[in-house]
């Protein structure tokens, strides 16, 4: 999935979490978060000819080395202590909006991609995706469900839990 795709889905999923927990939130703070959340493809710059010889001692042949729950925790939390070091507001709301929606990246990127995405790299390579198979209700040469569709309901569904669920747990954080 290309970058601006990534960043408006990304963006509606982080408004989904936000909204359903009913804290107060800057829309320019989300909008700053949407390219943020996208930062785990800069993998794929890696790929360049250039940088070629690095991506392959630090990561074999592996694709898609940053597209891992650890890449996105550590993103999350270096957000989380750069909001404490500088005492600005945001510190519980920024970084798990960002967590929801840089694991809306990792959903999307494992539809339909060629290899799939190492979600637990560097403790297994295992690559996991969404099969192209999972299709429902065919119309004609064509489903009337397709895996996008199957990410998108997983991707909102687990948005507004997750909101609800912080909502009830640690209540609002106004901004």
């Amino acid at each position: 999935m290309d970058s601006f795709s990534h960043s408006v889905l990304n963006l509606l999923g982080g408004y989904v979490f936000l909204r359903e927990w009913g804290t107060g939130f800057r829309g320019r703070f989300l909008l700053l978060l949407a390219p943020l959340s996208i930062i785990m493809d800069l993998d794929h710059a890696l790929n360049l000819h250039s940088l070629r010889p690095l991506r392959l001692s630090l990561f074999g042949n592996l694709p898609s080395p940053m597209h891992n729950l650890i890449f996105v925790l550590g993103v999350c939390a270096a957000l989380y202590l750069i909001l404490r070091l500088f005492r600005l507001p945001g510190k519980r709301t920024y970084p798990l909006t960002l967590l929801i929606m840089m694991l809306g990246s990792l959903i999307f990127d494992m539809v339909g991609g060629m290899y799939g995405v190492p979600l637990f790299f560097p403790v297994s390579e295992k690559l996991y995706q969404i099969p192209s198979w999972w299709r429902f209700i065919q119309v004609g040469h064509s489903y009337a469900i397709e895996p996008l569709g199957i990410a998108l309901l997983a991707y909102f569904s687990l948005a507004a839990a997750a909101g609800r669920l912080a909502g009830g747990l640690l209540g609002g954080e106004k901004e």
